[in-house]
């Protein structure tokens, strides 16, 4: 399957679903930084969630992050009470058979697993469910909400346990690393929005190690393998491939759920923002690790039609105006051209790319004339 600035009152009354209005994040020029003192992985420990209170501290002009050091001495009181797994589905029987498969061969087995069948309306979550048995339940939606709906779904269910934290994955994954969780757990603390792994192809090559990215262009880009810093612990990114992510609930309660606008993509990428506009740090453990096979359930077509509409949409969202013109000049002179030229001589597949970025844009217009702004929120 696949694919905040200050808040007022005590973050913990806010939804979940909510989503949290904040001042924008301008362009920002951000480093990616190692985290050295975590060295060494450490499992699950059954203790009290960390009870810290954090001040919200919004990010205005240029703004370049310097490193922050995470203690590998936390004391127990820092450590989550356990873990719950949240595995996201929509007509994908068998892939999410092999996902839950792999779970259980990872050595935080066993562990509260809800698959969330997305709407699918074939009772596959239910059948796992029941096959797998043991710690494995199913929560059905009536509707497919989408990879945001699905994951605040799962946020709440998680919630509803008693986990701490809630690791987040699409069915189409692997955990090919046995000790992928204990590791991601290892790394958080109280400050720690989200930890995610090292994302691989099914061939190893890399897929994402995290990314930054790039207000002027609008890019999301994730770092490549000689990118990755070189002290061998966690380190901090801008934004966590949403494939994996170990989330805490109580950053979840302070920054809200994903913008169920986004349906698919970008949507990971906007809640990072939130969440370190919101004071919190998004940290890769780049000891852990997990197969990505990819997107199984949507056509080529729509994945760039949806691609493009939610790149506008996102800088809608959290840039001001300046960057939001470069990114629609990006989009029209840059990333078209870009997509034709990798579809070789396929006139055919031109008029997709075409077709695609003009439907991205027309929601885009639509959807700021219904609003009657280009910019949505306070900027």
């Amino acid at each position: 399957m696949s694919q905040p600035g200050s808040s007022s009152g005590d973050a913990a009354d806010l939804p979940l679903g909510a989503t949290v209005r904040l001042a924008p994040m301008r362009r920002r020029y951000v480093s990616v930084h190692p985290c050295p003192d975590r060295v060494e992985a450490r499992p699950a420990t059954i203790c009290d969630a960390p009870q810290v209170s954090r001040e919200a501290s919004p990010h205005e002009g240029r703004v370049r992050v310097y490193p922050r050091r995470v203690s590998s001495e936390a004391p127990d009181s820092q450590r989550p009470s356990f873990v719950a797994v949240a595995v996201l589905t929509w007509r994908g029987y068998s892939a999410t058979n092999d996902c839950l498969e792999s779970l259980r061969r990872s050595t935080s087995w066993p562990l509260p697993v809800a698959v969330i069948d997305n709407g699918s309306g074939t009772g596959e979550g239910l059948r796992l469910a029941e096959e797998f048995g043991g710690p494995v339940t199913a929560v059905t939606l009536p509707a497919n909400l989408g990879v945001p709906g699905g994951y605040n779904r799962g946020l709440q269910w998680a919630r509803e346990v008693g986990a701490s934290h809630v690791l987040l994955l699409n069915n189409d994954t692997i955990c090919s690393d046995p000790r992928m969780i204990e590791r991601l757990v290892a790394a958080t603390a109280p400050d720690v929005a989200v930890v995610g792994p090292l994302v691989e192809r099914p061939d190893g090559r890399l897929q994402t190690a995290g990314g930054v990215l790039r207000w002027r262009t609008a890019r999301a880009r994730p770092l490549r393998r000689n990118q990755i810093p070189r002290m061998g612990g966690p380190y901090e990114v801008d934004w966590v491939d949403g494939s994996c992510m170990l989330i805490s609930l109580r950053a979840a309660r302070h920054v809200g759920g994903l913008a169920a606008e986004y349906f698919m993509y970008w949507e990971e990428v906007d809640w990072c923002v939130r969440a370190r506009r919101a004071g919190y740090r998004c940290l890769v453990e780049p000891r852990a690790s997990i197969t990505h096979i990819g997107s199984m359930s949507v056509t080529p077509q729509r994945q760039l039609r949806q691609w493009m509409r939610n790149k506008l949409l996102f800088m809608r969202r959290n840039a001001g105006r300046r960057d939001n013109a470069t990114a629609l000049l990006t989009l029209i002179l840059l990333t078209v051209p870009s997509q034709i030229a990798r579809q070789g001589l396929r006139p055919r597949r031109w008029i997709r790319v075409v077709s695609a970025a003009a439907a991205a844009l027309t929601w885009n217009l639509a959807d700021a004339y219904r609003r009657r702004s280009w910019l949505i929120g306070d900027r």
